[in-house]
């Protein structure tokens, strides 16, 4: 048997001065505090060969008397004395509604496959009363806005280290949290938005091997993100978005619908970009359809792979009882990703099944 390893700490003071180093070194590598204690964990157990639950003996000054505890529990009690409630984070990103007139909070949470959520349980302040309120038309309405900013929370993610988009999570968030200030600031959160805009744009035409412009006007870098390839943005959004500088100084004044449309307008242009940019990475990866596959494309359709040859694949967009066949070209293979949830699989597979069954028969 392996003899295990003990970190000895004789008293709180070393302790201390050991996590402070830690600490004071996650600092300055510009880790955030809520990300520092398991890091910190991570890092005495590469320093010291230790397991993070094993045991380890701290005398503490209070009474003199030994204790044994594990490592990432005295770790984790450290940081939580030292930092309290700033060691809480929020994993969710926002969303500003308006319904009847007023503005609320929606959270967009961090999630994996296809959980089933309740809408209602996602805005903050929204009482059960008044939910019950809202007819089919709102609740329609509020579920179209979080469906597509949540599909942009998604892509967003996924492109976090490209340049400008880390940026883009603030820019949101600032857009949100300047309309629940008191009094609200309509002009900055408008501001806000129009740099959300800006920056995915910019980084599209900088992903394309460009240089793009040093200026707010968005119909000037649409159109160059346009000429190198990004899909026509409708001008409406444009002109919901485009404010001068001095909206961050009340000159023009900015409505509160004005801000909130703003803010719908550039989650829809961020997810448009974001989508493309996806596919810009992926194609530097190098996309490989397979045959029986099942993918989805850019227009959330879904597709199964039939054949590939000579870098053509044949592919077929399944709806119920009848299906579409399409001949794609390796350049536009980025433009798939694949499929892989079964809840969304087996009856698309029932469905081409029976077109199968059906074809053969004729």
């Amino acid at each position: 048997m392996t003899e295990k390893k003990f970190l000895t700490v004789h008293s709180n003071d070393d302790f201390n001065l050991l996590l402070t180093s830690i600490d004071d070194e996650l600092k300055n590598e510009e880790y955030q505090i809520f990300q520092r204690p398991m890091e910190a964990c991570l890092r005495i157990h590469e320093r010291y060969d230790l397991i993070l639950g094993s045991m380890f003996v701290k005398t503490r000054d209070f009474d003199e008397s030994v204790f044994r505890d594990s490592l990432s529990t005295e770790i984790n009690y450290w940081y939580r004395n030292r930092y309290g409630e700033k060691l809480k984070f929020d994993p969710t990103w926002k969303l500003a509604v308006l319904i009847r007139g007023d503005v609320f909070r929606v959270r967009l949470p961090l999630v994996f496959g296809m959980p089933i959520l309740n809408l209602f349980d996602l805005i903050d302040d929204l009482t059960e009363s008044f939910s019950k309120e809202l007819d089919k038309i709102e609740v329609e309405h509020i579920q179209k806005l979080f469906q597509i900013a949540q599909k942009n929370r998604n892509e967003l993610t996924t492109l976090i280290e490209l340049p400008l988009i880390s940026e883009i999570k603030g820019d949101l968030d600032a857009a949100v949290s300047h309309l629940f200030t008191t009094p609200p600031q309509m002009g900055l959160s408008k501001w806000a938005s129009l740099q959300v805009t800006e920056k995915v744009i910019k980084s599209y035409i900088s992903q394309k091997g460009s240089t793009f412009q040093f200026t707010h006007n968005l119909q000037n870098l649409v159109n160059q993100a346009e000429a190198l390839g990004l899909p026509q943005i409708p001008k409406t959004l444009i002109d919901l978005i485009q404010c001068p500088a001095g909206v961050r100084y009340g000159n023009p004044i900015v409505s509160l619908e004005d801000a909130v449309n703003a803010h719908h307008a550039s989650i829809n242009i961020s997810l448009r970009v974001s989508i493309h940019l996806g596919v810009l990475q992926r194609a530097k990866c190098g996309v490989e359809l397979i045959p029986d596959k099942y993918y989805v494309d850019t227009f959330e359709r879904v597709a199964r792979c039939i054949s590939v040859e000579n870098d053509v694949a044949r592919i077929w967009y399944i709806e119920p009882n009848q299906c579409f066949e399409h001949f794609l070209p390796r350049e536009r293979w980025a433009e798939y990703i694949g499929l892989d949830i079964p809840s969304i699989i087996n009856p698309i597979e029932e469905t081409y099944r029976l077109i199968v069954q059906q074809l053969n028969q004729n």
